[in-house]
């Protein structure tokens, strides 16, 4: 079978879903032909066996890479500004770039087509594709669309467009319980939605590396036990003043690593309390990421205020089988990530506030914390179970 997939979630602009896509195609392409549309120019494709089909970028989008180019923060300037004047998103055009690259062939010679990625554009584009040559379409979800968007008006106009591009789908996959449903009783969907989770690679975590200054400072403070956050974290959304405060009133032999796209705030505060053993790292690539997860002594995941959001981090953690710290900041009936860590076997749950949170690390420390085997219900979650999921779908499709 030969499957296009369409997404904005790709090379330069690779996002949480671009690792989303790794997990449930990797097994795929093992057996059917895949090529991946994606905005940019870069032919080497970061998934193995997909032939990568790059549309080019939008007048807009060239702005943007010459601002990279030149300086960071004219780029992030220009990239916010972007994202809040973009209608119906930032990445508008990419729709008829996609379509103008199959202008002029004779047949298409696709099976059926994938559109994965948060952005309304990748869907629509695999809508146009879908329409003209009569291929069936599965819409692979990350968040929500429409609901998230706060303008009224705009809010309106991109229902229609989604209503349009749902109507027509053989199929949409949502990666929760609580998505899904509220998709399904906005656009009477139900008959045709499932939940396929975001996922791990087991393969990609049991070889993961990291830089070797890292993995030296890693291996020479054995004796140290290290509480990692990595990831995305802001002051306004995540939090992890009270996860730093909380180390650093631990009368105990702790580290501290930070690493991920964060706040300036939160490397400074940990600064200025003088934590010994701070392991502070900017961004660091998707290797390194699990690899660092894989020798803490404990995981922190700090969860969403809007409960109904998983963040990609939980499946990761679950496949790195260490100690899992959850940070939670809503009810924890409204907590999706809360209800699938649950049977975790090593699971622990603060309130995010310093004295929660020094309370359970000390706990923590105490008990056994020896890897875990991934305990039965991880299995579902592996990126084997998430492409055999979607392969079944696609059949039925």
């Amino acid at each position: 079978m030969k499957i296009l997939v369409i997404t904005t979630s790709y090379g330069i602009y690779s996002d949480s879903h671009t690792i989303r896509l790794s997990n449930i195609l990797g097994d795929l392409a093992k057996q059917h032909q895949i090529s991946i549309c994606y905005p940019g120019k870069d032919l080497v494709s970061s998934i193995p066996r997909l032939t990568p089909l790059p549309v080019g970028l939008s007048f807009k989008f060239k702005i943007l890479e010459m601002l990279r180019v030149i300086h960071e923060k004219l780029f992030l300037a220009y990239l916010n500004v972007l994202k809040r004047i973009s209608n119906p998103d930032m990445y508008s055009g990419f729709d008829k770039l996609v379509e103008q690259n199959f202008e002029g062939s004779t047949s298409f010679e696709f099976d059926i087509i994938i559109t994965a990625s948060g952005s309304i554009e990748s869907h629509r584009a695999g809508y146009l594709l879908s329409k003209k040559y009569n291929v069936p379409l599965i819409c692979d979800y990350g968040d929500p669309i429409s609901p998230l968007i706060a303008n009224s008006d705009k809010r309106k106009s991109i229902e229609d467009i989604e209503r349009k591009i749902l109507e027509n789908a053989t199929s949409v996959l949502f990666t929760t319980d609580s998505t899904l449903s509220q998709y399904a009783k906005l656009f009477d969907i139900g008959s045709k939605s499932h939940v396929i989770r975001y996922g791990f690679n087991p393969d990609e975590i049991e070889n993961a590396t990291c830089e070797r200054k890292v993995s030296l400072i890693l291996e020479s403070t054995k004796n140290i036990k290290y509480i990692s956050h990595i990831g995305t974290a802001f002051v306004n959304d995540r939090s992890l003043f009270p996860l730093i405060d909380a180390v650093s009133n631990i009368n105990s032999e702790v580290g501290l690593i930070l690493a991920g796209r964060r706040s300036s705030a939160f490397s400074n505060h940990a600064n200025q309390l003088n934590i010994k053993n701070f392991i502070d790292l900017d961004k660091v690539d998707y290797s390194s990421s699990l690899y660092l997860q894989c020798k803490s002594n404990v995981n922190v995941i700090v969860g969403n205020k809007d409960g109904r959001q998983v963040p990609g981090k939980v499946f990761i953690a679950i496949g790195c089988k260490q100690p899992i710290l959850y940070i939670s900041q809503c009810d924890e009936e409204q907590d999706e990530a809360l209800k699938i860590l649950n049977d975790y076997p090593s699971l622990f749950i603060a309130k995010n506030n310093k004295n929660s949170i020094k309370e359970v690390i000390e706990i923590m420390l105490e008990s056994d914390t020896a890897s875990l085997e991934v305990a039965s219900f991880g299995k579902q979650y592996e990126s084997r179970s998430i492409s055999n999921q979607l392969e079944k779908i696609i059949y039925g499709s």
